[in-house]
């Protein structure tokens, strides 16, 4: 059963508007149950989201592919929120992706703008995009992926989310993304290459 509870209490996982900031204190404090959500189920929600996200990264247009990875991100956060049954708030999440992205690595993001402005470059700037956005966008979302996963199992909202105490488990995250990204790339040329 996706999604299980841990007690009977019931609770849910709608989109929901940003509480007002003096009311951000009591929602943050609110206790919400924890949810067990099945290994597998992670594992499919991080793999759709980090084919996707290397799929928009194909995207021939100057920072669309960019931009298109940030929606699926967003989209990620919300399934997994939907999964742990934590409210999401989207402006929320956008903040928290781009904190947590930059806090940890500054130069990621100018390497994923440069990758995809590359594409301004006549001749090979396509090239060079098509090499590194596909890569950058799934290691991304994956670690974007594990971060959430990790937080919200922790009995975490979105709304207790601190990206600097994260910031380790970010880059850990990140490095095996790069990896997964890769071995999927690998896969899918090799099922290409068997055609």
């Amino acid at each position: 059963m996706v999604g299980k509870k841990t007690d009977d209490a019931k609770t849910e996982a709608p989109v929901a508007e940003a509480p007002q900031a003096e009311n951000t204190e009591a929602v943050a404090a609110e206790k919400r149950e924890l949810v067990v959500v099945p290994p597998e189920r992670q594992k499919k929600l991080l793999q759709y989201h980090t084919w996707a996200a290397m799929a928009v990264g194909l995207v021939p247009l100057p920072m669309v592919d960019f931009a298109g990875v940030m929606v699926i991100q967003l989209n990620l956060i919300r399934k997994l929120a939907q999964e742990y049954h934590v409210k999401f708030f989207e402006g929320t999440v956008e903040n928290v992706i781009s904190a947590l992205i930059g806090a940890v690595i500054p130069a990621g993001a100018s390497k994923s703008i440069a990758a995809s402005l590359s594409q301004l470059i006549p001749g090979i700037g396509h090239t060079v995009s098509v090499i590194t956005m596909p890569i950058l966008g799934g290691a991304t979302t994956y670690a974007v992926g594990k971060v959430f996963i990790q937080h919200f199992a922790a009995g975490g909202t979105i709304l207790t989310f601190d990206p600097e105490k994260v910031k380790d488990f970010y880059e850990e995250a990140l490095k095996e993304g790069y990896e997964v990204a890769k071995d999927l790339k690998n896969d899918l040329t090799a099922s290409n290459g068997k055609k």
